[in-house]
């Protein structure tokens, strides 16, 4: 009966079930109709060109377009000869779609990347004779190295603390060139946190401290409560970001111009704490307020 059963199975269609009474194919170990062998995305009929991924067949513009990666520069599905730079492991390239930013000629053989363009070995020549050294000032005639915008012959691109060559990784700092040993070195470490402190640093009362800890000891604006930082609008009760000092009625800005204080901090124009000063008209509920030129209000208690 099992026998039976797997006969069963290899006379009949995958995709339809149905006895195979006229002619098929047989493709990734099944049998088809002819006109049931079809694409599993788009439903168009496969001859004998098909792809795979998994167990499902699919035809080649939908196997490209779901399976194979784009191109980082026409954005089209890259299904051979397809090319990874150095730099930019993450993409992948047409050869065709490579070309040099310079003379548009597409790249053969050797090629070279400045300030993220692609350039080609001959245009790289023209760019790099009008090029002096950094360091030493001299025409740069051959291969250079890049930093900062900066050109080097290959021997002056050098540690600026020990002067060893500088072939592999480096760091700078400072806009000077360092060795990895040397830039380790000469890294501060927070006197708050203990960590060794990546770019940007504070003294502060000769102490150094990172930038996040630097940011912390700014305080917090009572306003919006984030850190103040730059320009500050110190006040007796505490500190605001100058977009955040305004009346809290009108929301006039308060910076440069009188304001006033309440109980619970809160600022006030003049004009509107005079208000909230003020006794309310039991007839026209309007706040009673001095007249212009006037220091006092006439008040009638009825």
């Amino acid at each position: 009966e099992l026998l039976q059963e797997l006969d069963k199975l290899t006379t009949r269609c995958y995709s339809c079930s149905k006895d195979m009474d006229s002619e098929g194919c047989s493709a990734l170990g099944r049998v088809y109709h002819q006109e049931c062998f079809t694409c599993s995305t788009c439903k168009q009929n496969l001859g004998e060109r098909f792809f795979t991924n998994g167990q499902e067949p699919s035809c080649e513009d939908c196997f490209q377009t779901l399976h194979c990666p784009k191109c980082g520069i026409c954005d089209g599905p890259v299904s051979s000869d397809g090319v990874v730079l150095k730099d930019r492991k993450e993409d992948v390239f047409h050869s065709e779609c490579l070309k040099c930013v310079k003379c548009s000629h597409p790249l053969d053989g050797k090629f070279f990347t400045l300030d993220g363009d692609i350039i080609c070995e001959k245009c790289i020549a023209k760019e790099l004779a009008q090029e002096e050294c950094f360091r030493c000032k001299e025409k740069i005639d051959g291969n250079c190295l890049v930093s900062s915008g900066n050109y080097y012959h290959q021997d002056c691109m050098k540690c600026d603390i020990c002067g060893c060559g500088l072939n592999g990784t480096y760091f700078t700092s400072g806009g000077k060139l360092l060795c990895e040993q040397d830039f380790k070195a000469s890294q501060k470490e927070c006197d708050e946190c203990g960590d060794k402190i990546f770019g940007t640093y504070y003294t502060i009362d000769d102490k150094v401290v990172c930038e996040e800890d630097y940011k912390k000891s700014l305080g917090k604006c009572l306003k919006c409560e984030d850190v103040v930082d730059g320009q500050i609008i110190k006040i007796s009760s505490g500190l605001f970001h100058p977009n955040c000092f305004n009346c809290v009625v009108c929301h006039k800005n308060l910076v440069g111009v009188p304001f006033s204080i309440d109980g619970t901090n809160q600022t006030y124009c003049p004009q509107d704490f005079r208000k909230k000063q003020a006794a309310v008209c039991s007839e026209c509920n309007e706040h009673i307020l001095p007249g212009p030129g006037e220091t006092q209000a006439v008040r009638i208690r009825a």
